[in-house]
């Protein structure tokens, strides 16, 4: 894909940056996503979405969680192979 992760080892969590686990931390590692990771395709459809959301009239908590699994979600589906959404 041609985009190198960046490490957020050491730096405080921000809608920029996220972190999920499925399980325990005993068990599972943390899964480490970034904004900087996406393409302009996914970027402006993250972009996009929390505009919807923003639109609606959505709490800020969930406009908070569009802002995060936006990134989990484009990062994933870029990780399969998609490059656009």
């Amino acid at each position: 894909m041609g985009v190198e992760p960046i490490s957020t080892v050491g730096r405080p969590l921000t809608v920029h940056n996220t972190q999920t686990t499925t399980w325990s931390d005993e068990f599972m590692p943390k899964q480490l996503y970034n904004l900087e990771e996406l393409t302009p395709e996914w970027r402006e459809l993250r972009e996009k979405t929390i505009a919807f959301c923003k639109t609606k009239n959505h709490s800020d908590s969930s406009i908070g969680n569009a802002e995060r699994i936006s990134i989990c979600v484009a990062s994933n589906m870029m990780s399969l192979g998609i490059s656009e959404p």
